[in-house]
């Protein structure tokens, strides 16, 4: 099913109903966008939309595309945690504290740089 989206209150395109999710994922679109269907009373929230195409219980927790700044902030998050616990360990077992300093501020610049991800 076709679904108009406009954006302040401009038409921007025509898209399918199923590539909504991942227009909006992409950034493409934006959840404050309008859509209308045929057969509507009014334009809608296109987050009304994407809530309904997207069930958190069926998907998994990293459902997000691997092209989508949430992909890459999560993984960069996640790599930066592992440098930050590992340079702690790493401290404990065998004292090179040059070494674990370097992990440990490489781990915090993943951290922020993940932070400033779109």
């Amino acid at each position: 099913m076709k679904v108009t989206v406009s954006r302040d209150g401009v038409a921007i395109g025509v898209w399918d109903r199923a590539d909504i999710k991942a227009a909006v994922a992409t950034g493409e679109l934006q959840p404050t966008d309008r859509y209308f269907e045929k057969e509507m009373a009014s334009w809608l929230p296109l987050s009304s939309l994407t809530t309904t195409l997207y069930s958190p219980k069926r998907a998994g927790r990293n459902s997000a595309p691997l092209s989508s700044p949430t992909y890459w902030r999560q993984a960069a998050t996640t790599a930066g945690g592992a440098f930050v616990l590992l340079a702690g360990v790493s401290a404990l077992i065998h004292p090179n504290y040059f070494a674990q300093a370097l992990m440990f501020a490489a781990g915090l610049l993943l951290i922020a740089g993940a932070r400033t991800l779109a």
